[in-house]
């Protein structure tokens, strides 16, 4: 479960707005996986976005996640493990 939050690109995998949109254009950068990892995206349904792993412990992950449509907004997030 870990190794699916931490590596945003396995997002595509289990993550339910990654299929509402077929044109979504994905972006990758930072560290490959955990603290620092970065992924943002663009696309008609989706709008555009971003978000960053600032912390990666054993029972959660935390995030830096940014709107910047349809309306910005900029939130501190954790999942729980």
């Amino acid at each position: 479960m870990h190794s699916l939050v931490t590596g945003l690109q396995a997002w595509t995998r289990w993550s339910p707005w990654e299929g509402m949109d077929t044109d979504l254009k994905r972006t990758y950068s930072g560290a490959e996986k955990g603290r620092r990892a970065r992924y943002s995206w663009a696309g008609k349904k989706t709008a555009e976005g971003s978000m960053v792993i600032t912390g990666d412990a054993p029972d959660r992950i935390d995030l830096d996640l940014a709107f910047v449509e349809p309306f910005a907004a900029n939130n501190t997030v954790y999942l729980p493990l």
